[in-house]
């Protein structure tokens, strides 16, 4: 949901926030992925169970998409037909021509760390060509030893625009081959043995454009045909496809004598085979035919035209569908219930924790498992509900690891997603924000499940909040304080740039959290690891709503939601106090809720969503 502000194809430092030291790095793109490419192990993915494969195009060219999608289709039509997988050097050169970042076979395939990251180019890189031999810079002339073939009209990462003219032992032509030494006109800087890429194929291009041209049908479909023409009768076209659609037709004009040319079979084969710019190929025709009729060819063309748009038709209902009335009545009900303020935390270890137990909360939230025993006591210590807040991504075989909160006996647990919901079914559960609750309708589904409070996806504003609420009595949390997670990664640049991690190398560096992303503006996002390795990149600027506390418990907010990420206790401590002074206050801002508010606003907060929603 949103539109992509290609955060990750932006320039980043990566900086120590200890001693301000930044990183050396082998590029600038630190959040930039290769492209996945999985074709030449298609089989695999085949084979582990797979039915659907996506293909991401969004924001591409469709010369890319008729690339990609075919070179995929035919590779996986002659696996599923010879049981071989062959992928041609054509196509892969192709895919690598039309576009891409370098290629990995990404996660799915077990690549991780450097190996899915190429932070050096955030475009396309292209199709590796050759080197760059010499360059007459006075002439004009680029020398270069071709490791692939090169041709008129592509064109390469040197110089822009295509290349005109080839010159080959001193002949102009128009293609030249692997291990060929060539010479181009060219105006720009280029330095021996500088690597070229071809960028744009003008054949390629061409190829492709005309699988997509407009009013043509590119992809058909197999039917079979069945021709009746029997003197003195109607003659009767019937058609039907593989998926069981049928359509039939009666000529208009009735079958006669022929005065002097028969009709003959192969006459009607010919005609009903005239498919041409239709979603169609003929694959087996029928005919029963009287001797000696005739029959006009105008009759049989239209008897085609008209059989063909029936069957059109047919094919697009889906038999065995059982479809809803057209009109669904949508009438949900208002609910009034009493609004009654609480501030929760969420917490990442037991320095946060203590803090927070000290301050007048309602509950705290724990994230992290390995000290969870230690996090009950405390709460059992200050006579405060310590909640643990599961993982919000968790794979099958990491799911061992919650057993550890799950021997603790634990009755309560916060979840971010569907597996974990599963999982800790029989405890009471609260809904974290990661299951971007968004309607009353998926809040109430919640309340029907057992749920006992739910946390407002971050991508509402104010005014859709208002309009949900009037339509559930379920306890509501708003996040209203922290630092909004703005990425969750497997890939870990702290770990990849500073160790060259694969995730089998977890220090206690990864633990204390002291690296940050330093963008072009000068703006810090901090980064974190959870218990499996995965990276949170969090926002520059924190979320604040000390000032509209008001606002929101006015629309029905009951619980007010405080995160705390890399904060210390003291900090911790200050939050909570400057938040529950305004409850205390009336929503009226005192002395320490001023203090806390000019505090941050010197370094910059921000609102979320809340007045401006999701673009």
């Amino acid at each position: 949901r949103g539109r992509c502000a290609q955060p990750c194809r932006q320039k980043y430092e990566l900086i120590d926030i200890n001693s301000g030291e930044v990183i050396n790095s082998n590029g600038d793109y630190l959040l930039s992925p290769r492209d996945l490419s999985t074709i030449e192990d298609i089989d695999k993915i085949i084979d582990a169970g797979v039915h659907s494969l996506k293909i991401e195009g969004r924001m591409k060219k469709p010369e890319y998409v008729a690339t990609v999608i075919g070179g995929y289709r035919n590779a996986i039509n002659e696996y599923l037909n010879d049981k071989k997988l062959n992928v041609s050097q054509e196509t892969v050169n192709d895919l690598y021509t039309i576009f891409n970042r370098k290629f990995t076979k990404g996660l799915i395939l077990g690549e991780v760390g450097k190996d899915v990251m190429n932070s050096e180019i955030p475009n396309n890189q292209g199709l590796y060509v050759g080197r760059v031999m010499s360059y007459n810079k006075k002439a004009k002339r680029l020398k270069i030893m071709l490791d692939n073939t090169l041709k008129k009209g592509d064109g390469i990462n040197l110089g822009g625009g295509t290349i005109g003219r080839i010159i080959k032992n001193g002949e102009i032509t128009t293609i030249a081959h692997k291990g060929e030494i060539i010479e181009l006109d060219f105006i720009g800087e280029a330095r021996i043995n500088q690597i070229v890429f071809k960028t744009s194929d003008s054949e390629l291009m061409n190829r492709v454009q005309a699988t997509f041209q407009q009013e043509k049908e590119n992809v058909k479909s197999e039917i079979n045909a069945e021709i009746i023409i029997r003197l003195g009768e109607n003659p009767i076209l019937t058609l039907n496809d593989t998926k069981g659609n049928k359509a039939k037709i009666e000529g208009d004009k009735i079958v006669e004598k022929a005065m002097k040319v028969a009709l003959s079979q192969e006459k009607i084969e010919s005609q009903i085979q005239k498919l041409g710019n239709t979603p169609y190929i003929l694959n087996k025709i029928d005919v029963v035919l009287d001797e000696g009729v005739s029959l006009p060819i105008s009759v049989l063309n239209q008897m085609r035209r008209d059989c063909i748009e029936l069957l059109d038709e047919e094919r697009i209902k889906i038999n065995g569908r059982n479809y809803k009335d057209k009109k669904v009545a949508y009438k949900p009900f208002k609910i009034s219930k009493n609004v009654d303020e609480k501030i929760r935390v969420k917490v990442k270890n037991l320095e946060q924790l203590e803090a927070a137990l000290e301050c007048n909360i309602d509950v705290a939230y724990y994230e992290d498992v390995n000290t969870l025993d230690k996090a009950i006591q405390m709460g059992l210590k200050y006579n405060k509900k310590v909640v643990y807040s599961a993982p919000r991504i968790v794979r099958y075989k990491e799911f061992k690891q919650l057993d550890r909160a799950k021997n603790l006996g634990i009755d309560s647990v916060q979840i971010g997603s569907w597996g974990v919901l599963d999982y800790f079914k029989g405890c009471q559960l609260s809904i974290d924000y990661n299951l971007n609750a968004f309607n009353s309708e998926t809040i109430n589904f919640f309340k029907e499940e057992g749920v006992k409070s739910l946390c407002l996806s971050q991508e509402l504003n104010i005014y859709e909040i208002k309009e949900t609420l009037k339509y559930t009595d379920m306890e509501i949390e708003a996040y209203v304080y922290g630092y909004t997670p703005m990425m969750i990664t497997e890939y870990c640049p702290m770990g990849v740039i500073v160790r060259d991690c694969k995730k089998d190398k977890r220090a206690a560096a990864c633990k204390e959290s002291t690296y940050a992303l330093k963008d072009f503006k000068g703006e810090e996002y901090r980064i974190s690891q959870d218990i499996f390795c995965r990276s949170t990149i969090y926002n520059s600027k924190v979320t604040c709503m000390l000032d509209n506390l008001y606002e929101l418990n006015e629309i029905g907010i009951d619980v007010f939601r405080l995160d705390f990420t890399l904060e210390s206790g003291e900090t911790v401590k200050e939050v909570i106090e400057a938040y529950d002074e305004v409850l205390e206050n009336d929503y009226k801002l005192g002395a320490k809720a001023t203090k806390l508010y000019n505090k941050l606003d010197n370094v910059g907060t921000s609102a979320g969503h809340y007045y401006r929603g999701v673009e």
